[in-house]
């Protein structure tokens, strides 16, 4: 029998956080490199059993550390995987675009399809679907070679909607703001990533991920951070976009 990982909330990290001003970027929490190894980022520190995700080597990059170097993560897995981001539309779709360079297809679960123009008008054809939130289960499955990313984007009041589950395929679900109705949500999260918050969600955040790095100090980041949270702890990168990519997603910031 498989055993259960615990949730994000309930995991803690080693890293040490030192204290930074107002606006500035701790930068020693950056220790991921593009060509780190696999086994050197990837030790266990969950339970027997688990299947990590990798944060640092090679992955879909999300940001940039202060070093310039790439901050990656292996988004797919052999079983399904949950990330929740806090943050805009924009930068889900950057995110998407870039998981496509994996092999990957992305379908988008949503009541607004608009909002989703720039992403389908990106991306290579017949690698993008968009569909309602009540729609049939996506089909065919994720597998090794072409993995599934579901952007889940169904309202955050009424009933959850039925979403892909199995082997290669990653749920992204957004939220454009954060309130302790995603506590929940947030504590099944594999990965948390989260563009700078406002006080009252830095309150949220902290009620559920007992992490170093997750404090008031993600109120004070300046607006390009993303602060991506997961079971080893927290890591910041800034956000920069190539010459196509801000064509059709601008800079992908939250405000």
């Amino acid at each position: 029998m498989t055993k259960r990982r615990p949730p994000l909330a309930e995991r803690r990290s080693a890293i040490a956080v030192g204290e930074t001003g107002p606006g500035q970027v701790p930068s020693h929490v950056f220790s991921i490199t593009a060509d780190a190894s696999a086994s050197a980022i990837d030790q266990s520190a969950g339970l027997a059993g688990a299947l990590p995700l990798r944060v640092g080597g090679e992955g879909t990059v999300l940001a940039v550390d202060p070093h310039g170097q790439p901050l990656a993560v292996r988004l797919f897995r052999p079983t399904t995987t949950r990330i929740v981001l806090v943050g805009s539309p924009r930068c889900a779709q950057l995110i998407a675009f870039r998981s496509l360079a994996t092999g990957a297809r992305v379908a988008i679960g949503t009541a607004r399809p608009q909002i989703w123009t720039p992403i389908t008008a990106a991306a290579p054809p017949g690698t993008v679907t968009v569909g309602p939130v009540d729609a049939d289960p996506v089909e065919p499955p994720g597998r090794r070679t072409r993995p599934l990313l579901y952007l889940d984007d169904a309202p955050p009041y009424g009933a959850p909607p039925e979403l892909p589950a199995g082997r290669w395929t990653t749920i992204l679900t957004i939220r454009e703001a954060l309130t302790h109705r995603e506590s929940e949500l947030l504590e099944r999260a594999d990965l948390v990533a989260v563009q700078p918050l406002v006080p009252a969600e830095v309150e949220v955040l902290t009620s559920v991920l007992k992490l170093p790095g997750i404090d008031e100090r993600l109120a004070r980041l300046p607006a390009d951070v993303l602060t991506v949270a997961h079971r080893r702890g927290v890591r910041f990168g800034r956000l920069t976009v190539t010459q196509t990519e801000q064509h059709f997603f601008g800079s992908a910031l939250r405000r």
